[in-house]
């Protein structure tokens, strides 16, 4: 019986490489279960789940014709649905990560921003009035001291995005500054 399944299943597989949209039903329908449990072994989250198998089969289709073993089918298959599992979870880890960031940089410029000396205050406010990936930029390269590319893993985006971030968050800072230093008569 066993083995009777094992040729079924390498025929739908064969079938849906060929474009058979039956035979991609039939494997959908015949893994889609066991696809959603292993995503949810690595993330323990039902209501991704559901998502993260989607993104798999979007994958496994799309490369199908790439497998040549089709008895490799079921191990290809969770293959692929636990890697976008662990590429959900660390995308979740970076967002905790930026998020945890923002909120220590809000911290720092707040009680910067209570010195009683007139330059930080100027400081402070001005930072405070940056947009928060650009006060986020500055504080992880002046605050934490990190490097540019520190500073990409930490926020997940390419150095050259670090770069372009920073300069246009310094430039925009200069702008402020120099708001606060001459602010503007009444009239």
């Amino acid at each position: 019986m066993e083995k009777t399944q094992q040729i079924f299943e390498e025929l739908l597989v064969l079938n849906a490489q060929q474009g058979d949209s039956k035979a991609i039903t039939l494997l959908v329908n015949r893994w889609n279960f066991k696809l959603h449990k292993q995503i949810y072994r690595h993330t323990n989250d039902l209501n991704s789940t559901g998502d993260i198998a989607q993104e798999a089969w979007i994958a496994i289709l799309g490369s199908l014709n790439k497998l040549h073993d089709t008895q490799k089918f079921g191990v290809w298959a969770l293959s692929i649905a636990s890697r976008k599992a662990i590429d959900w979870i660390r995308k979740r880890q970076v967002e905790r990560k930026r998020d945890e960031i923002r909120e220590m940089a809000a911290a720092e410029i707040a009680t910067e921003g209570e010195s009683n000396n007139p330059m930080m205050q100027s400081l402070g406010r001005a930072l405070k009035a940056l947009p928060d990936d650009q006060r986020m930029i500055l504080s992880l390269y002046y605050m934490e001291s990190l490097t540019v590319p520190d500073i990409a893993e930490v926020i997940g985006v390419p150095v050259g995005t670090v770069k372009s971030r920073l300069f246009y968050a310094r430039e925009n800072l200069k702008k402020i500054i120099k708001k606060y230093e001459r602010p503007e008569t009444a009239k």
